[in-house]
């Protein structure tokens, strides 16, 4: 082109790209200006987006990103590390089919896995203590709980209408179930809770309230305290 001469610049607006210094009338293969067209907008291709989001220390999992993830596997490295999940971190996600937590884990946060619909298997780790308030609230495919031997605690409405929950194994390290725990669970047909000396000491109110299929509990003698435990 006449109007071009050699040590000319030129930018392709459309593409986004940079050409020069010409040379001996070629302008070149030209230099991408900003990065890959798409990044830094919510049309990033799924492979240039990270999975999860973890804090400063990498203790604690913040949130999940991907709402792709079908299967999340906590006990390879990085996650492996992870000592708690936070607030609804998985919130939401229709996706997940199966979760295995890593070693370290020790706190499942309050809506963590809240409205997870889909979420049919879970493998707990060995070092569990806290299942948090509405933890998995609304897993409605769940049907089998082996809760870990670590496990001290089940707050408030931890597994509240799992309607897909069939068998719950209670250990003998869990010490209290909060209110309304497993309300509304209305599959549920066995609950087995380890008969110790040291076992379950307090259920709360509600806790199996609306559980229409379950017809008895055999209660622990370790028990010291319990509401009505179903309407």
């Amino acid at each position: 082109d006449p109007k071009y001469k050699e040590g000319d610049w030129y930018i392709d607006v459309a593409n986004r790209k940079l050409y020069g210094p010409r040379t001996r009338n070629l302008w070149g293969n030209g230099i991408l200006i900003g990065g890959a067209p798409n990044e830094g907008t919510n049309t990033d291709p799924d492979a240039s987006l990270p999975n999860y989001r973890l804090n400063n220390d990498g203790k604690t999992l913040l949130a999940w990103i991907n709402y792709k993830s079908q299967i999340i596997d906590m006990s390879k490295t990085p996650l492996n590390l992870v000592e708690k999940i936070e607030e609804a971190a998985f919130a939401g996600n229709k996706a997940i089919q199966k979760v295995i937590f890593g070693a370290d884990l020790t706190i499942i946060g309050a809506s963590a896995f809240k409205k997870c619909y889909y979420l049919e298997e879970v493998e707990f780790n060995k070092n569990l203590s806290q299942i948090d308030d509405t933890a998995f609230e609304n897993c409605w495919y769940l049907t089998t709980l082996n809760l870990p031997n670590s496990l001290q605690t089940i707050k408030k409405q931890a597994f509240h209408k799992c309607t897909g929950l069939r068998i719950v194994k209670i250990p003998k390290s869990c010490k209290s179930i909060e209110f309304a725990a497993f309300e509304e669970c209305k599959s549920l047909t066995e609950v087995q809770i380890e008969d110790e000396d040291e076992g379950l000491e307090e259920i709360g109110e509600r806790v199996f309230e609306g559980c229409t299929s379950l017809r008895s509990v055999v209660l622990p003698k370790s028990l010291k305290k319990y509401l009505r435990i179903r309407g």
